[in-house]
């Protein structure tokens, strides 16, 4: 009898921005068009941004808005209104690595295609033994020039 293959399984991580979470999402799509099973990793407030369709698997880490001194409800970066909130917000986003480890723990993916605003997401993935994608929404050759 032949070995059943494990199913691959990717994590994607979009900075909470709709100019992030839309290509990643288009992103997401295509892999979770094979056999390959995606997931994408996002806070409450914004898992209505990334639930477009019924196949995605959706897994939601609390925002630590209070934490980072942000009104609460305040889990997207565009609903920054200052250089000042958007300080804390990305001060915000740093304490989301051990929940997102917790995930990965649980969720053990192959891969993790995290936003390029989260740097500490390649010590995430490598607690793991995965490799961590970076994912740059202006693409990699505007990194050329």
């Amino acid at each position: 009898m032949g070995k059943e293959q494990k199913q691959l399984r990717i994590c994607f991580f979009p900075m909470m921005a709709h100019g992030h979470m839309i290509p990643i999402l288009d992103k997401e799509k295509l892999f979770s068009s094979t056999t390959i099973k995606s997931t994408i990793i996002t806070t409450p407030l914004n898992s209505p941004t990334s639930s477009t369709s019924s196949e995605i698997d959706l897994q939601v880490l609390d925002f630590p808005s209070a934490a980072a001194c942000l009104l609460e409800g305040v889990e997207n970066l565009n609903h920054c209104t200052s250089d000042e909130m958007q300080i804390k917000f990305f001060m915000g986003t740093a304490l989301l690595q051990e929940p997102l480890e917790r995930l990965l723990g649980e969720l053990r993916p192959d891969c993790l295609v995290a936003d390029m605003f989260f740097p500490w997401a390649t010590c995430a993935a490598s607690r793991f033994g995965i490799p961590r994608l970076v994912f740059h929404g202006t693409s990699f050759f505007v990194t050329c020039a």
